[in-house]
């Protein structure tokens, strides 16, 4: 008997994450104003826990365990999963989640700015 074994949790952890960066992007495109953004870009963020354990945008310094990313003039505050290791790919992804934030509330910041100066 010939048994080939693939180890897919790397690509499975991998697919997980871009599709939260993919959704935190489609799911705030049509935001109207930046509470919106929030709103929405929550709302995808806790719907991948085993990646964020909680996460949270607002002003504000982190409670106790969470990580602080930039997100405009609000911030990102992370707690990691205790079931993965903290490592550089881990942070990585998580800036890139902070980045994704960021990017997605300065471009509704943007056209709110516009759209009331019409």
């Amino acid at each position: 008997m010939f048994s080939v074994v693939t180890e897919t949790t790397r690509q499975v952890i991998g697919e997980r994450r871009l599709r939260t960066l993919r959704d935190i992007a489609a799911w705030t495109t049509d935001a109207k104003s930046v509470d919106e953004a929030v709103r929405l870009a929550s709302a995808v963020l806790a719907a991948n826990p085993n990646d964020l354990a909680t996460a949270r945008i607002a002003a504000g310094e982190p409670k106790p365990g969470e990580l602080a990313f930039a997100a405009g003039a609000l911030r990102l505050f992370v707690t990691p999963s205790a079931r993965l290791r903290l490592d550089d790919e881990y942070r990585g992804f998580l800036a890139l989640v902070g980045s994704q934030v960021a990017t997605a509330l300065e471009r509704v910041r943007v056209l709110q700015e516009a759209r009331e100066r019409d």
